[in-house]
């Protein structure tokens, strides 16, 4: 199975770090990217991979400022406030009245605030990146070889630990490692901004 179409590293780049040939654990590294990439998103709190994202809802909080999930920016297709959540044409704001920031994820208006409310801005827009940077990539592979090779240790698979209670009986455990401290350092630069 190969990995997702959000994996910030491919199964191929993988193998070529670790010098393997052949399929034969090519459905293992893809599942390793995939966990990789989800602790990456997680710990970041944002996706990478360039997408459409559709009716995204914001709470207004009465700034000119809103920071959206997603970025860089590349494009808006539409922005809404309504506090009836209507989202009717009355409602649209025009792309004149906004200044999209793309590298920092934030739309500013230009004249007006956010209206206060629950969900009642709405936004579809295109973010993430064409091509993941180089060290995201990087990250995410090493991550991903790493967890492999302590599987080949003798450790299970995907990440786990073996552990034997008083019994004697062994059973598994997630790793608590973490990342990687040079991983630490690139997923430094990618977190999200969060207020609150």
């Amino acid at each position: 199975m190969p990995e997702a179409a959000d994996a910030l590293c491919s199964t191929g780049q993988v193998k070529d770090y670790l010098k393997i040939t052949g399929a034969t654990w090519d459905a293992l590294i893809g599942e390793l990217i995939d966990g990789v990439t989800d602790r990456i998103q997680s710990d970041t709190k944002r996706k990478f991979k360039q997408a459409t994202y559709t009716n995204e809802d914001y709470n207004g909080n009465g700034t000119r400022i809103l920071i959206l999930k997603n970025y860089p920016i590349i494009s808006v297709a539409s922005l809404y406030d309504d506090v009836n959540r209507d989202f009717g044409a009355s409602t649209l704001i025009a792309a004149a009245d906004y200044i999209v920031w793309k590298d920092e994820g934030e739309i500013e208006l230009v004249e007006e605030k956010f209206t206060t409310g629950v969900g009642n801005v709405r936004i579809t827009y295109d973010a993430g990146f064409a091509v993941i940077p180089q060290d995201l990539r990087d990250a995410c592979r090493e991550e991903a070889a790493g967890i492999f090779e302590r599987s080949k240790q003798g450790k299970a698979a995907l990440g786990l630990d073996s552990a034997s209670d008083e019994g004697g009986s062994e059973s598994y455990v997630a790793l608590q490692d973490g990342f990687l401290p040079q991983t630490l350092q690139v997923l430094k630069r990618y977190r999200r901004l969060t207020i609150g």
